[in-house]
């Protein structure tokens, strides 16, 4: 029979410094690869694409933070996970952004500018929500 872990509540740095720092990570490396490797326009040097995409990746993983730690918050007040720390949190906040930015690779959110700029932010918020609620839930422990 598997051992029953005691549950210990995290601190406020164990929960928030993995989904912090993972978030960051996750989206400067992003940006970083494609600076690196990804097709660019012809007159953009890969050093501007590389300076202007880390000032949006940094705006993007601020967004990105506040959204998982509403989230956290959110099922911890309905009782359904517990907020994450350790290996777990250290996964969950690496491997959450990597929906959103692999859903705005294949679809970017600015080819939703004809719809209106509503559209633009259902199109950048709706992966982001989907990809926090699904790792949080999947990667928490559930209470009790």
């Amino acid at each position: 029979m598997k051992k029953e872990e005691k549950y210990v509540r995290p601190s406020i740095a164990g929960w928030l410094l993995p989904t912090t720092v993972g978030t960051f990570v996750a989206a400067y490396g992003a940006v970083s690869l494609y600076a690196a490797l990804g097709p660019l326009p012809d007159l953009l040097p890969r050093t501007v694409f590389w300076v202007v995409g880390m000032a949006v990746a940094t705006g993007w993983a601020l967004v990105y933070v506040l959204l998982q730690s509403l989230v956290d918050l959110a099922l911890l007040a309905v009782r359904v996970r517990t907020l994450v720390n350790g290996k777990r949190a250290w996964l969950s906040g690496v491997v959450a952004p990597i929906f959103p930015i692999m859903t705005y690779a294949a679809y970017s959110p600015h080819k939703w500018w004809k719809l209106g700029p509503w559209a633009v932010a259902i199109a950048v918020l709706v992966p982001m929500v989907v990809s926090a609620i699904a790792t949080r839930v999947f990667l928490g422990k559930k209470p009790g």
